[in-house]
């Protein structure tokens, strides 16, 4: 016999660091991306004073005009349809990006990443005005802004101490890989919960906003989990 759960949603400070997490995926994959573009050259046979690796930045840009068909779309079909997009996406196209014969299917695949980050950024900050109001999202979101803002600071760096022990590819997979690491980190948080209930992994769904809109069944639970799979609590 099957029950329905209580409901489990994330306390304020889980939802404001995952929040902040999935904006920052938007910065993550620009900035991170500097320090590589003489690899590229060399990689790509293109001349030491070549403007075409700024592309990989620029066709990232470009992706976020999605915003305007994902903001439209999460109105109509709801926050967590757009997750199920945005995240697929993302990693799809960093993982190609990382592995690209030829420039110009980085740039296409950079392109589609963008998309998936422009649906994650906005449904983000959907989700937000979505759970607070008033003086409540005015703070949540400023302190979301703010961690955002220093990302560009950071990820630079980082690309730089990836690029000094690794290749230029394991730069370009570390955007597309966050969302898991983002997934372990919520995780150890949410470990206590619901630990006598079955979970059950379903492929081709992804991870899910505590309070955002959702035609899920009622008898099913959805904290926090990492793309491409829906984490099921069903009690028995």
């Amino acid at each position: 016999m099957i029950s329905n759960p209580p409901a489990m949603r994330m306390s304020t400070s889980e939802f404001i660091a995952f929040s902040a997490c999935s904006m920052m995926l938007t910065a993550v994959g620009i900035d991170i991306m500097l320090p590589v573009f003489g690899e590229l050259r060399r990689h790509f046979g293109l001349g030491p004073h070549s403007a075409d690796t700024s592309k990989v930045v620029t066709f990232f840009f470009w992706g976020q005009v999605a915003q305007l068909l994902f903001g439209t779309l999460s109105d109509r079909y709801g926050r967590l349809a757009i997750l199920r997009i945005g995240f697929p996406l993302y990693i799809a196209g960093g993982i190609v990006a990382a592995f690209a014969p030829s420039l110009s299917i980085l740039f296409a695949a950079r392109f589609v990443a963008g998309m998936g980050a422009s649906a994650v950024f906005m449904t983000t900050i959907a989700g937000v005005r979505d759970r607070f109001s008033g003086d409540a999202m005015a703070r949540t979101l400023s302190f979301i802004l703010t961690i955002f803002l220093f990302t560009p600071v950071v990820a630079p760096f980082l690309g730089l101490v990836i690029l000094s022990v690794a290749s230029w590819q394991a730069v370009f997979l570390t955007p597309p890989l966050s969302p898991w690491w983002l997934h372990s980190g919520l995780s150890a948080w949410k470990n206590h919960y619901h630990r006598s209930a079955a979970v059950l992994f379903i492929p081709g769904q992804c991870c899910a906003l505590s309070g955002m809109h959702s035609a899920t069944p009622p008898f099913f639970v959805i904290p926090p989990s990492p793309p491409f799979c829906l984490q099921a609590s069903v009690l028995m």
